[in-house]
């Protein structure tokens, strides 16, 4: 710390507060060094010093949602919305602002020290995320299957809290949580209503998510 000039649970402390606030894009690398919190080394405190540089190049990006009128007594904002590349494929858009959607994808194997795969998954509601999370699954995953399955899984869990508490608040969503899954294997286990061959070693508590989507 006296060579880098700060305290790294400090700055640490800093970018999670903005990640869980408005800044869904460092989650992976947040969540990364996050986990070397207790004995940082110096490719730790490099890696956090190029974040707080990106987001203080990016300082005024942040999340925008829809409502069906704006609210006069609000600011004007001079916010420019961000264009999304256009080389890469289309982003599957809930069927209304007003319903939940959700997209999951998993990183198979990818903590070195452990084999563990990673989770990142959000929720949109309203044109923005509402919920997201990137972390590491709590068992080794044997395939990329069994990975983007248990992300999945963890995924179907957060869209039946979310569901139960709009529904609290009036808002009840009148048909079911689209999952986006990017893994056809994955999808073809959850649709078929039942353990495949490739997939008997999973734990069987995850074809909880089974019943769930019927």
């Amino acid at each position: 710390e006296d060579n880098a000039g700060f305290s790294y649970s400090s700055i640490l402390g800093c970018v999670i507060y903005v990640y869980v606030v408005a800044r869904i894009d460092i989650g992976f690398a947040v969540t990364l060094l996050a986990r070397f919190s207790d004995h940082p080394v110096k490719i730790h405190f490099d890696s956090l010093r190029r974040l707080a540089r990106y987001l203080r190049m990016t300082k005024d990006w942040g999340l925008i949602f829809w409502r069906p009128a704006p609210i006069d007594t609000f600011p004007v904002g001079d916010f420019i919305v961000l264009v999304s590349d256009t080389s890469l494929p289309d982003f599957p858009q809930p069927q209304s602002p007003t319903s939940l959607a959700g997209y999951v994808d998993a990183a198979h194997a990818t903590d070195l020290s452990t084999r563990r795969s990673i989770t990142g998954l959000a929720f949109m509601l309203c044109g923005g995320p509402i919920a997201y999370k990137s972390k590491v699954q709590s068992t080794v995953s044997t395939s990329s299957t069994e990975a983007e399955f248990i992300a999945a899984v963890q995924a179907a869990k957060i869209a039946k809290y979310l569901r139960s508490i709009l529904l609290e608040l009036d808002y009840e969503q009148p048909g079911p949580t689209i999952l986006y899954e990017d893994n056809q294997a994955a999808i073809l286990m959850i649709n078929s209503s039942r353990p495949t061959p490739r997939s008997r070693h999973i734990d069987i508590q995850h074809f909880a998510i089974q019943e769930w989507k019927a």
